[in-house]
C-alpha cells in the first residue's frame, strides 16, 4: 500500500512538474507557394496576306503585316522562357512564311521562315528572364510575311495557323 501510494504520488509530481516546465512559445513551419504562370495572347486571331501579282519569273511580291501585337506575361521563377512558333500544317511547295517577334522583356531572334520542309517550332523570342521578378512585355509587334516561287503549285488561296507558345529555354 506504501508502495502504491508513493507510485502515485511520484506521477502526481511528474505531472505537475512537466506543466510547469511547459513552453509558453510554439513555432509551426509554412511553405509559400506561387503558381508558376506564362500566358501569351495575340491582338489579332486572322491575317490575310494576299500576294497581289507575279513578276515575269513567277515569284510573289511578299506581302506583309505588321498590325498584330502580343503580349507575354510570366510569374517570378518560371525560370527562363522563349516564346516559340509552329504552323498547323506543312506549306505548299515554294513558298514561305515569315515571322519576327519584337520583345522588349526578351531577345528577338529575328525573322524566322516557315518553308515547306520545316516540322516543329521555331524559336522566335529567347531570354525571357523570370529569376529576379515576374515578367510583362506588351504590344510587342508581330511582323508576318507571305512569299512564293516559281514552282508554287498551292492554289488560289490557303489558311495556315501560327501556335505561338511560352516554354522554358
Amino acid at each position: 500500500m506504501k508502495k502504491n501510494l508513493f507510485r502515485i504520488c511520484s506521477s502526481a509530481l511528474l505531472v505537475m512538474s512537466s506543466q510547469a516546465f511547459a513552453s509558453n512559445t510554439a513555432t509551426q513551419t509554412l511553405t509559400l507557394q506561387v503558381p508558376i504562370s506564362q500566358s501569351i495572347t495575340v491582338s489579332s486571331s486572322m491575317i490575310t496576306l494576299t500576294i497581289a501579282s507575279l513578276d515575269s519569273m513567277g515569284n510573289g511580291n511578299s506581302p506583309t503585316d505588321t498590325s498584330s501585337t502580343y503580349d507575354v506575361s510570366a510569374t517570378v521563377d518560371s525560370g527562363v522562357l522563349k516564346i516559340t512558333g509552329g504552323l498547323d500544317m506543312s506549306l505548299p511547295a515554294d513558298s514561305s512564311v515569315q515571322v519576327t517577334l519584337a520583345s522588349t522583356a526578351g531577345t528577338s531572334t529575328g525573322a524566322q521562315i516557315f518553308l515547306p520542309s520545316t516540322t516543329g517550332t521555331l524559336d522566335l523570342v529567347t531570354g525571357l528572364d523570370t529569376t529576379m521578378g515576374a515578367i510583362s512585355d506588351s504590344g510587342e509587334q508581330i511582323s508576318l510575311s507571305f512569299g512564293v516561287g516559281t514552282g508554287y503549285t498551292g492554289g488560289a488561296s490557303l489558311t495556315r495557323t501560327i501556335t505561338y507558345t511560352v516554354t522554358p529555354s
